[in-house]
């Protein structure tokens, strides 16, 4: 009979243990019965929305599962603080805003820190500037601030081909883009607007969290950098 209440009794242990840690995703870490937690976001992939075009090249991060993991360590009282785990190359800029204003949120209420393992550039590094603090893998791929797009035209193939597309259309700009024809002068500067737009959002971004004495000329350039290289390399001298 006493052998049968340990092992009930062992059961039971083994039981709520279980409950506890699928009570939340397997994505977000808890040290398991502690009054001051640190909980762990593992923020890694392509970000993106779920029905980008971006979600064909691998493991994504949206921000629909980006909210979910922030709102459970926002309603944990025993959440002291926060690491960010970021592994991503970047992606949407739009998703990338999302998920910067949630971290942002975060980080008023829980203390931040961002761990960049193997990428932590453009949008990876963008959803990390909120954090307390950044720490970066030496061997990490991170900076490669700013935005591009790229669009691919067709209108020489297909003339080589003997294929001629129609556009129908309600006004100037509609199908401004089109891989079918070549851009006009007014299209180039609509959409070089919007990049410069997004980048000049980035750049503030970076200025408010990382102090105004990065080197521009470096940290701006869009250059790619590893996690080895000196940040006094990156700032201004001192005088």
């Amino acid at each position: 009979m006493r052998y049968k209440k340990i092992v009930i009794a062992l059961i039971l242990i083994v039981g709520l243990i279980f409950a506890f840690y699928v009570s939340f995703p397997f994505s977000v870490t808890h040290v398991p019965m502690a009054a001051n937690r640190v909980s762990v976001l593992d923020l890694s992939g392509i970000i993106a929305y779920s029905e980008s075009p971006l979600t064909l090249w691998g493991e994504t991060l949206t921000p629909d599962e980006v909210s979910k993991m922030v709102k459970q360590v926002e309603n944990d009282p025993t959440t002291k603080a926060v690491l960010l785990k970021i592994n991503s190359p970047g992606g949407s800029a739009a998703a990338s805003e999302e998920i910067y204003q949630m971290i942002e949120n975060l980080a008023k209420e829980k203390t931040v820190v961002a761990y960049l393992t193997e990428y932590g550039a453009s949008g990876g590094y963008y959803i990390a500037l909120p954090a307390k603090e950044i720490i970066a893998n030496p061997s990490v791929l991170t900076g490669s601030i700013g935005a591009v797009n790229v669009i691919v035209n067709f209108e020489g193939l297909f003339k080589k081909l003997g294929i001629k597309a129609y556009i129908f259309k309600s006004n100037e700009f509609k199908d401004i883009g089109s891989p079918y024809r070549n851009m006009t002068s007014k299209e180039i500067e609509v959409l070089q607007s919007i990049i410069d737009s997004v980048y000049h959002q980035f750049q503030v971004r970076v200025i408010e969290h990382r102090g105004a004495k990065l080197n521009y000329n470096e940290v701006f350039s869009g250059k790619p950098f590893t996690g080895a290289v000196s940040y006094t390399h990156l700032t201004l001298p001192t005088n």
